[in-house]
């Protein structure tokens, strides 16, 4: 697939995701719209919104849903897309070091003390995900140096022990367990504006830090010793790209629960079109990633008539048999 033009590639990927984005839009979960009623939204503005019921739907419920989607989408996928060049290794995602179950243990207690959502209740993710990638951290460092290959250990001990902690705040939730349960397996519902613009933000500034050491990342994925010589930094390499990483999956747990395998998936797909470097990589996580998160949710609205599947089971059904498959490959 190496032969087919980048350009061609990324004006596949845009129009991907543009295609799907008005689908979310014209189908919904209830209310089906033309093409001519979703072209006389768009063009009415938000402001029309308080004049149509259908204008009302699209720009308050359904625009603000779909592009929530594509930044969680890009987001976890940029995350994914240097988390496997870090451990170069194509099977790690944004979860692998623990640092899902770490935002989801401040996402759970944050809907338990009844922190609205906002500020509080991702920074309460991001302070417990930085914990969990703390304890990863102090049982990785080997001689002084962060090993990666102790890492991924870690991360799977550290996140067993931060599940087991979360099981038992379900369990203690007690009349909101319904609520929390719902909120873990991942979903869009309620989503708007003001979501949109804190998830915005959190993935602008932790897209720019990833695109930043793009280049050094890639160097570092050929060898840590070859970077080296080159004149990478590793060690600060590996906290930044943790960092930052844990931070964008954080602010996605936080925001709409947990949504697996996109990380994991995405970037796998991406690299076999443009290639393992990231400077050209993870433009084209970011559109794939917003593409797929998008059709996910679409798949969970319409999935069965009248309810809302969480959009995280969409995910785990898609993403499950790809991993199945990677590792069988990669064996």
């Amino acid at each position: 697939m190496r032969h087919i033009s980048k350009t061609v590639v990324f004006a596949c990927l845009f129009v991907a995701a543009l295609i799907v984005l008005l689908l979310h839009l014209t189908l919904g979960s209830v209310f089906l719209y033309s093409p001519a009623e979703l072209i006389g939204a768009i063009v009415s503005g938000p402001n029309a919104a308080k004049e149509s019921q259908s204008h009302f739907i699209i720009w308050e419920v359904r625009f603000p849903r779909a592009v929530a989607a594509a930044l969680v989408g890009a987001g976890l996928s940029m995350t994914g897309a240097c988390f496997q060049s870090l451990f170069r290794n194509p099977l790690a995602d944004p979860y692998i070091v623990g640092v899902s179950s770490g935002a989801a243990v401040g996402g759970v207690l944050a809907l338990i003390l009844g922190v609205s959502w906002g500020i509080g209740s991702i920074s309460m993710a991001f302070a417990t995900a930085l914990l969990g990638l703390a304890a990863v951290f102090a049982i990785a460092r080997v001689g002084g140096a962060l090993s990666l290959s102790t890492l991924l250990l870690a991360g799977v001990g550290v996140g067993s022990f931060l599940w087991a902690l979360i099981t038992f705040l379900l369990i203690s939730a007690g009349q909101d367990a319904g609520k929390v349960l719902f909120w873990l397996l991942g979903s869009f519902v309620g989503a708007d504006w003001t979501k949109v613009a804190i998830l915005f933000i959190a993935c602008a500034m932790g897209g720019s830090a990833l695109f930043a050491i793009a280049r050094p990342l890639t160097i570092f994925s050929v060898g840590e010793e070859s970077a080296a010589r080159l004149g990478v930094e590793t060690e600060r390499l590996k906290w930044f790209v943790l960092i930052a990483g844990c931070a964008l999956a954080a602010s996605a747990v936080a925001s709409v629960g947990i949504i697996g395998f996109v990380g994991l998936f995405v970037p796998h797909i991406a690299r076999k079109f443009v290639g393992p470097d990231l400077r050209v990589l993870l433009p084209a996580c970011v559109l794939l990633g917003a593409a797929v998160l998008i059709a996910a949710d679409l798949i969970a609205q319409r999935a069965i008539p009248g309810t809302d599947v969480n959009v995280g089971i969409v995910t785990a059904i898609i993403g499950a048999p790809f991993l199945i498959v990677a590792m069988r490959r990669k064996t």
